[in-house]
């Protein structure tokens, strides 16, 4: 069901969505594996978490950037806290209030690199129509260059080829901006 929600959403809420995967997605699993203590299940945390941002999308998109991040982690935090009361471990929320060091998140790093996707994202929108396309269809899609080639009408080989030169030109572009 959450899956046909996603693809019913509108491309604003997909960029952020798109967005808060990208900049909380890896605070998301360290507050997770913290609560779980195992990689497997930080990673079902974070997952059923973002399942959870999908449904809510719409509260989470009026929440400026300090909010947004606190709610994200809450929602991850319960998440965890859920998958370890389903195997029947007793859960203290004090002990995992106490145990998680929000030092170790770097909020100036989170905020160059959003800062970083916001700049990369502008560079995509100003690409030709067909360019933007292939990487909508590799990048977002997840599809195979033979799949690409099909859906664009040229061989899996050039395909393949016109994604590294997309992605040469935004590499530099992104590069001469840095200097």
């Amino acid at each position: 069901m959450d899956i046909f929600k996603y693809e019913a959403l509108g491309e604003m809420e997909k960029d952020l969505i798109r967005d808060v995967y990208l900049t909380l997605h890896a605070i998301m699993f360290r507050v997770a594996k913290k609560i779980t203590g195992d990689h497997t299940d930080a990673e079902d945390a974070v997952s059923n978490a973002f399942i959870k941002i999908i449904r809510y999308i719409s509260k989470i998109r009026q929440l400026d950037d300090e909010r947004k991040t606190a709610y994200c982690i809450g929602i991850v935090k319960n998440e965890a806290i859920n998958i370890l009361r389903k195997r029947g471990q007793k859960v203290s929320l004090d002990e995992i209030k106490d145990n998680i060091d929000y030092s170790g998140f770097y909020i100036e790093e989170w905020l160059v690199q959003k800062q970083e996707f916001q700049i990369l994202k502008q560079y995509i929108k100003e690409l030709s129509a067909p360019e933007r396309r292939l990487i909508h269809l590799r990048l977002e899609q997840d599809l195979m260059f033979q799949d690409i080639g099909i859906l664009m009408d040229i061989s899996a080989e050039t395909a393949k080829k016109r994604y590294q030169r997309i992605v040469k030109k935004l590499r530099q572009r992104y590069e001469r901006r840095a200097k």
